[in-house]
């Protein structure tokens, strides 16, 4: 497959290509679905508000299989699915009046548990009909004042907006690289609802024009970025009063192909394209980069539009210590090796301790010894990882592996995170605890947690269901947790000594 390539904004190279080879290969036992999340977790590869995009990784590893770059496992057998949502009730409003009777008009998002409604209300009195959502997507009600109160008088979608679209695409400017990677900019209003007992001249208009001045705010609250630029197509019956009555401008005429007719073979009726900008400088957006993901010297994502952008309050306001890279590595190498004596001195003790655990796997199941899946489920512990899909990343690094093999060379392989999640879900939590107990009775013994002593003594947590770490060894507010709205103290204190 050529390299490089870009899906989206994400650009692909051969290391990218070289990643996703190894880790299906690797990872061969695990489903599709996992092994695009995995990918995902590892390349990385996030939409701007961080979410996983799985499902286009899944569709570039069908691609890639069918170029012969990757060979997938077959796909897995699964159950008929039942219906996820109730049987919604279609809307019913009648209502005549002057649009300042009916003041203030409401466009807001539909609520999840309304969703079936607005499902069946669409399907019911919109001409196109509606099936489910595909795709990002925000669905909004339209609420207006009747003499009881608010009532819905309409419903909206906006979506993904078409995939190319010559007409828009010249107006823009734009090459087919640029559509490929900006389209998500675009979004389209799929389906505009007036419902068919309501008659207020001039909603219409009027509540489009409220959807334009929220759909940004509520597309990057969703999706992570704000869109520059609404379209929406026109059924030719239709003269598109309410777009022109609310400013939207029309650019020109569909070609009367469907949005999978790649060969002409399908015709559909020749619509007129609408569009609104959302922003002045709109068309300068539409060829900018989308905001990425990175992270500070924690480890804590930060959103940036671009990272020539970060704000000074964002970063340490310094330069950094080390003038040389020689002097960073010998530093980190002195920090690594200040860690190797408690390693040295803790590891052949737990190992022990983890080989008394009885293993509850079938013995012709087992491909990985019980006491290397629970030294890897203690590194996830040790090095505060957030996900099992990061722990895959950060314990498959080429030098991690290298150390790795000098403590435990029979080792032949790196067990995948949600291997070590199964089997700790399994075995008795009683054995870990006793594990745990031991080895903080013998930290105790040897004084190395001295420098935690408060008055002579230690505080312990009682309620495990988080961790946490302070730079500090005592704070007056380690003594409370705020879970349930309620605030709660922690009662143990463990004598020092």
């Amino acid at each position: 497959m050529d390299v490089p390539f870009w899906i989206g904004d994400r650009e692909f190279r051969e290391a990218d290509l070289e990643l996703i080879r190894n880790t299906v290969q690797r990872f061969s036992r695990l489903s599709r679905e996992e092994i695009a999340a995995t990918l995902c977790e590892n390349l990385p590869w996030k939409s701007p508000n961080g979410r996983l995009k799985v499902e286009a990784c899944h569709k570039l590893l069908l691609k890639l299989e069918q170029k012969g770059v990757v060979t997938l496992p077959p796909l897995r057998a699964q159950g008929p699915r039942g219906c996820r949502e109730r049987r919604g009730g279609v809307v019913q409003t009648q209502l005549q009046a002057c649009l300042r009777d009916v003041l203030p008009v409401i466009v807001e998002p539909v609520r999840p548990e309304e969703r079936a409604d607005w499902n069946a209300t669409m399907a019911t009195y919109h001409p196109l009909g509606y099936l489910r959502g595909i795709g990002a997507r925000i669905q909004y009600w339209i609420r207006a004042q009747g003499p009881n109160g608010p009532v819905i008088v309409g419903a909206m979608l906006f979506g993904a907006a078409a995939k190319a679209l010559a007409v828009r695409d010249e107006w823009i400017g734009w090459t087919a690289e640029q559509r490929r990677r900006y389209r998500p900019r675009i979004v389209n209003n799929n389906r505009f609802l007036i419902l068919p007992g309501v008659q207020i001249p001039h909603l219409a208009s009027h509540a489009l024009a409220l959807a334009a001045r929220r759909i940004r705010a509520d597309w990057k609250v969703r999706y992570g970025f704000e869109p520059v630029l609404l379209e929406t197509f026109v059924e030719p019956q239709y003269p598109g009063t309410c777009y022109r009555a609310a400013n939207w401008i029309e650019i020109g005429k569909t070609a009367g192909r469907g949005r999978q007719d790649r060969f002409f073979e399908y015709g559909t009726s020749v619509k007129s394209i609408w569009v609104y900008p959302l922003v002045r400088d709109w068309r300068k957006r539409l060829v900018e980069p989308f905001p990425q993901l990175v992270e500070d010297e924690w480890g804590i994502e930060m959103t940036l539009r671009n990272p020539e952008s970060i704000h000074p309050w964002t970063l340490p306001n310094r330069k950094s210590s080390y003038r040389n890279s020689e002097e960073e590595r010998a530093d980190r190498q002195t920090a690594v090796e200040a860690q190797l004596p408690v390693w040295r001195a803790l590891l052949p003790g737990l190992m022990e301790k983890f080989s008394r655990i009885a293993d509850p796997r079938r013995p012709g199941s087992i491909r990985h010894k019980l006491t290397v899946l629970l030294t890897f489920g203690l590194f996830m512990f040790i090095f505060q990882y957030a996900s099992r899909r990061r722990a895959n990343r950060e314990l498959t690094r080429p030098t991690f592996w290298e150390h790795f093999r000098e403590i435990f060379p029979e080792v032949e392989t790196i067990p995948h995170m949600d291997t070590v999640q199964r089997i700790l879900e399994r075995i008795n939590p009683g054995e870990l605890e006793e594990v745990m107990t031991a080895t903080v009775k013998r930290l105790l013994r040897s004084g190395r947690l001295k420098a935690l002593l408060v008055e002579k003594q230690y505080v312990i947590a009682i309620d495990g269901t988080q961790k946490a770490s302070r730079g500090q060894p005592w704070t007056s507010e380690a003594l409370h947790r705020r879970h349930g709205g309620e605030r709660g103290l922690v009662h143990g204190l463990c004598p020092g000594g």
